[in-house]
């Protein structure tokens, strides 16, 4: 017996727009897409967080504190490998930054220096992977 077959249709979704489109975008937080303002105002009330945590990484404290408060962010990995990309884009990078995300985010959540430390010791050994080779 032979399989059924599809008909074609129209895509449904081909001019959805999704949360935070905006078109003719462009610079470092442009994926940030309408929500960009949201890490512009931390970067004015806080100018200190607009500083490049390092020079081989496109990410600024305010993408931290961006991912803490409005993408619920939790930890370093969470920050540093989905919400930024950063273990992906540059390891050695991100294992060097991992220090000061954790020192943001505890800042955010709350947390002490230990917290801190075992972030840093946990996302050193993730990184580890990404490293090796």
């Amino acid at each position: 017996m032979a399989p059924p077959t599809r008909s074609e249709r129209e895509c449904v979704t081909r001019d959805l727009n999704l949360h935070g489109y905006r078109a003719a975008q462009s610079g470092p937080l442009a994926f940030y897409g309408t929500d960009e303002r949201h890490v512009r105002k931390l970067v004015t009330a806080r100018p200190e967080l607009g500083e490049a945590l390092d020079p081989e990484l496109d990410l600024i404290g305010a993408q931290v504190v961006y991912a803490v408060r409005w993408e619920l962010a939790r930890t370093v990995e969470d920050v540093l490998s989905r919400r930024t990309r950063s273990l992906l884009l540059n390891a050695a990078a991100a294992v060097r930054v991992a220090p000061q995300v954790a020192g943001l985010m505890a800042a955010e959540l709350g947390r002490g220096a230990d917290w801190v430390a075992a972030q840093v010791a946990s996302f050193e050994a993730l990184a580890a992977g990404y490293l090796a080779g």
